[in-house]
């Protein structure tokens, strides 16, 4: 992991769900499986002293404190970042909206080209 950046080494291969604050929404991010696994999400939710995430991998015992760097709302108050698989911040929003963060990566243009492969059609 990046010294600077926690979520970098997810650069190019990942789409990330940030969640500050909203430990009760990771039972809804369970239940979209199927479209995040689809749009290649990570997802890492914080809460108290608590991680809970997709990411099967390990992470380092300062992980979640790193995230922070992310944050924009004072803590105690539910955030909810969107970071592209080019490691920029997209969207933030005060809820989890799973609806539109999906629309919102479904009209992002390397979303529509990675559909378009799936697809078997040829690009632009």
């Amino acid at each position: 992991m990046s010294e600077r950046d926690p979520l970098e080494p997810f650069d190019w291969k990942h789409r990330i769900f940030l969640l500050f604050d909203a430990p009760e929404s990771v039972d809804r991010l369970r239940a979209a499986e199927a479209a995040i696994n689809e749009r290649q999400v990570l997802w890492f939710v914080t809460g108290g002293d608590a991680l809970e995430t997709n990411y099967a991998g390990e992470l380092p015992a300062d992980f979640a404190s790193r995230l922070d760097a992310y944050r924009r709302s004072r803590p105690g108050t539910i955030e909810v970042v969107l970071i592209g698989k080019d490691g920029g911040v997209k969207s933030r929003d005060p809820k989890l909206d799973l609806e539109a963060l999906f629309a919102r990566i479904d009209a992002m243009p390397m979303r529509r080209a990675e559909r378009r492969e799936q697809a078997g059609r040829p690009g632009p």
